[in-house]
């Protein structure tokens, strides 16, 4: 089994202003002269960490990391406004223009592969290659199934610990519920309680095995209510994308190489939407790994993760000067 590439720290940060509200943080590692390639994050609502930039060869990839708006260390903190998946994929742009990148690769986990795709769809001549993990559609039926009728089937015991605290009207369908506390509620106590049940049912459901980090950090008072906030924000507007846009418009991006990584366990983002579009886009290959869920934390995944970067890392080297000693 393959494991992480060593951790490595940035050679140069950034803090990138993207209009008058939102400044991203972002930082570049490993060869300066690379093959670049983007690590979009999960959530919406997460953040890049230490591990992000591990799953690439250090010594062939300019890796790029950073944090979507309102997340972890960009400005403002858990803000809303102007926070819709067409504001993030005019990020990335604003990402590679900054950088001065022709073509990149792009690695999005979860919610981050949803961006990938939306990104490649908008601008399919600067995608060199996908790579996605747990790949999250965006559809009216993946929203139904996290927050109403499907994982609650699956984990009925987590489920009513999720809506124990929440009135009885709401119980069948809590996100309507949820959103109003944490958008409005000032009882700052009331709302982190709220905020901290919810990251608690979804790291819960996550994992293969439940994994305890994953939810201690889920539970970091700083961290929980921002992520919640965005999360929320983005599932009661369907992910501001239209449902099925990504499958309804592969014909644009069929011919960019990609590998779909998907748990074969995976409860939050079912294997069928990497194996759905798979059979749609002949240049792609589906991996489901037998032992795993949805979290990109998991030991399997990332073992074909580091085998999907080092794939396109021999395909692409020639391209940039790379020799197999880089």
């Amino acid at each position: 089994m393959r494991h992480l590439y060593p951790s490595i720290k940035p050679y140069q940060r950034h803090m990138l202003n993207v209009n008058d509200q939102h400044t991203l943080y972002l930082d570049e590692s490993g060869n300066k002269d690379g093959i670049p390639i983007l690590f979009l994050h999960g959530g919406p609502g997460r953040a890049c960490d230490r591990h992000s930039r591990r799953y690439c060869d250090p010594n062939i990839y300019r890796i790029i990391t950073w944090d979507q708006r309102g997340c972890g260390r960009s400005l403002p903190h858990g803000c809303l406004d102007n926070n819709t998946t067409a504001d993030l994929i005019s990020d990335i742009e604003q990402i590679r223009i900054h950088l001065k990148i022709g073509r990149w690769m792009l690695l999005g986990e979860g919610w981050g592969g949803t961006l990938s795709l939306n990104y490649a769809l908008k601008y399919p001549d600067k995608v060199l290659a996908l790579i996605t993990s747990g790949l999250f559609l965006g559809t009216e039926q993946d929203v139904s199934w996290l927050y109403k009728n499907g994982l609650n089937c699956i984990f009925p015991d987590y489920w009513a610990q999720f809506i124990e605290n929440i009135p009885e009207a709401y119980q069948a369908e809590p996100l309507p519920f949820y959103y109003d506390i944490l958008m409005n509620q000032t009882n700052d106590l009331i709302k982190m309680a709220h905020a901290k049940a919810w990251g608690l049912w979804m790291t819960r459901c996550s994992t293969l095995r439940l994994n305890q980090t994953a939810i201690d950090d889920y539970q970091e008072a700083h961290r929980a209510l921002a992520t919640a906030k965005i999360a929320i924000h983005f599932a009661m507007h369907q992910f501001f994308m239209e449902s099925n846009k990504i499958i309804d418009n592969m014909d644009s991006i069929c011919h960019i190489p990609a590998i779909l990584i998907h748990g074969r366990y995976d409860m939050q983002s079912t294997v069928n939407n990497s194996y759905s579009l798979a059979q749609k886009w002949s240049v792609a290959e589906c991996q489901i790994v037998r032992d795993a869920g949805h979290s990109i934390i998991e030991p399997t995944i990332q073992d074909a993760l580091v085998r999907a970067t080092d794939t396109f890392a021999n395909r692409f080297r020639s391209e940039f000067n790379l020799n197999s000693s880089s």
